[in-house]
């Protein structure tokens, strides 16, 4: 059973996701791959949202870490995308799934590579500054969590402190907010 405190986090979840719907409904200004491929990677993330407090109320909290580390990489991927991928790697991450493409997308930067690159990117100084800010305070946890660490096993015995789930979901909201509407193409 969740805590009256996280039920209203949901809620508040659940109305900000539906105060963004006419926002991820809209097609992007303009049909360009570039964009095409960032707002997908912007709804992904906002897929990633969802399916994180779908995990913590279904009490799979060590897999709603899991989630939200890759909510987290659905947009910086998006923020570079629009600002730093090559006309190269946005078509292969816009082409249909085959063994070749998916070769070639393997070799697209991973976390790290993007966001130094997003700091040679004007424009791109407010979201890489979330981004950074980010990965100083939660990166090494979430790393644990993926790849069943410290962190995972410890949670997995011990249970989630009710600040915790809310740290998890106040972040998730703040990614959505502070990051999704800049880069899906509308504002």
């Amino acid at each position: 059973m969740m805590s009256e405190r996280v039920e209203k986090l949901f809620e508040g979840s659940d109305e900000l996701l539906e105060a963004l719907a006419p926002i991820t409904a809209a097609p992007p200004f303009d049909q360009s791959d570039r964009l095409q491929v960032c707002r997908a990677l912007c709804l992904l993330s906002i897929e990633h949202a969802v399916a994180s407090r779908c995990l913590l109320a279904a009490g799979s909290e060590p897999s709603t870490l899991v989630v939200h580390r890759a909510q987290f990489e659905a947009l910086v991927r998006a923020v570079w995308v629009l600002y730093c991928a090559s006309d190269t790697d946005v078509a292969c991450l816009q082409e249909e799934l085959t063994p070749i493409s998916e070769s070639v997308t393997a070799r697209l930067p991973m976390l790290s590579k993007m966001l130094i690159a997003l700091e040679a990117v004007k424009q791109a100084a407010e979201p890489l500054r979330v981004f950074l800010e980010f990965k100083k305070y939660s990166w090494a946890a979430l790393n644990s969590f993926v790849h069943e660490g410290a962190h995972a096993l410890h949670r997995l015995r011990t249970g989630f402190p009710l600040e915790l789930v809310e740290v998890v979901v106040k972040q998730s909201n703040a990614l959505v907010v502070r990051v999704l509407p800049r880069y899906h193409g509308r504002l």
